[in-house]
This record gives structure tokens, C-alpha cells and sequence, in this order.
């Protein structure tokens, strides 16, 4: 990624980035797998959707907002 920060990984939390370094994704993650909740960003930082995993695999429903931040599905 050209020196750029894919993500970072500080204790337990995760946090990974798109390009332009805004936050794309972040929460927990143990022994490399997806766990609890995890909330996902667009690249203008809006949310787009969250969700609850249990060993990277998505665990119950998963919210997704449309851009002008109604929920979606």
C-alpha cells in the first residue's frame, strides 16, 4: 500500500483503514478471528453497517444504513 497503514492492531482491538487512512472497519479481534461487534464505516466516515461476529462469522443480523443514514436492511 505504498507505506500506507492497512490496519492496526493494538492489544485485542483491530482497526483497518481504506487508502486515504479514514477508518473502514474496527473492534475486537482474538487470536486472529472477527469477534463481538464490529462496526463498519464508508469512506466519507458514515456508517454503513454493524454487526456481531463469533469466530469471523457473522453471529445474528447485520445493520447496513443507507447513506443518508436511514437504515437500510
Amino acid at each position: 500500500m505504498n507505506g500506507q497503514i492497512a490496519h492496526k492492531l493494538i492489544g485485542n482491538h483491530l482497526t483497518c483503514f481504506f487508502k486515504n487512512r479514514k477508518v473502514k472497519a474496527k473492534n475486537s479481534f482474538i487470536i486472529g478471528l472477527m469477534e463481538v461487534e464490529w462496526i463498519f464505516y464508508r469512506e466519507t466516515t458514515k456508517f454503513w453497517q454493524i454487526g456481531n461476529f463469533k469466530n469471523s462469522t457473522k453471529n445474528g443480523s447485520l445493520i447496513r444504513y443507507h447513506r443518508n443514514d436511514q437504515i437500510e436492511n
